[in-house]
């Protein structure tokens, strides 16, 4: 919605658990986003065998937790409330990223905070997920675009985690061992490795209420 109605200076908080929070009141609008950012992207995987390991990670967060067991418990909630929820990876962060209408902000900050703090990771996901990643790579190495960008990388940064696929190799992929997904799910999801912003229609002490009961014992 265009408006010129000037944006109310953002408001950042740092919780006793390290979280930090940075809030955008914008008045005007009639939705609120929340975004979740981890320290977690491909230049935390020191390896060549641990390429695609934040990227592999980000995609099982959406496979279940104790209280939302499948992935279609976590996507047809956010559905429902005619909200929209998704991710991506890169090489200096992942994030969670959700968007509704104020009157169910609550309901989607547990989702995300139910997913990202309660991941259930069970082997059976981790090997479907396995196989989508892998369509995904061969999507890339189909795409004359894509391998541009793969190539130059590479050659701008070579033998380092900036010059590989976030996505990671097939070799890697293939290899990743599911302990070492779980190990780095419990290594770089923690508090004072994360970042929440709230933009939209909410006040700046409703959004710390609003962190604090989802995250704030964590």
């Amino acid at each position: 919605m265009a408006t010129d109605a000037p944006l109310l200076a953002p408001v950042q908080h740092t919780l006793d658990n390290g979280l930090r929070l940075l809030v955008t009141p914008m008045p005007y609008a009639r939705s609120v986003s929340i975004s979740v950012y981890f320290a977690a992207g491909s230049r935390y995987e020191p390896t060549e065998e641990e390429a695609g390991l934040s990227h592999f990670l980000e995609h099982l967060c959406f496979k279940g937790t104790v209280r939302r067991p499948k992935p279609l418990d976590i996507s047809m909630e956010l559905d429902a409330i005619g909200g929209n929820i998704n991710a991506a990876t890169n090489r200096e962060l992942t994030v969670y990223y959700a968007k509704v209408t104020p009157e169910h902000l609550e309901q989607a900050t547990d989702v995300l905070a139910d997913m990202l703090r309660n991941s259930l990771l069970i082997d059976s996901e981790i090997e479907r997920e396995r196989g989508v990643i892998l369509e995904e790579l061969a999507a890339v190495e189909d795409s004359p675009t894509e391998q541009v960008g793969v190539l130059l990388d590479a050659t701008l940064w070579p033998e380092q985690p900036h010059g590989r696929d976030v996505a990671g190799t097939v070799q890697s992929v293939t290899a990743m061992p599911n302990p070492r997904i779980v190990e780095y799910y419990r290594q770089q999801y923690v508090p004072n490795a994360t970042v929440i912003s709230l933009a939209g229609a909410i006040a700046p002490d409703a959004a710390l209420r609003l962190v604090e009961r989802h995250f704030g014992d964590w």
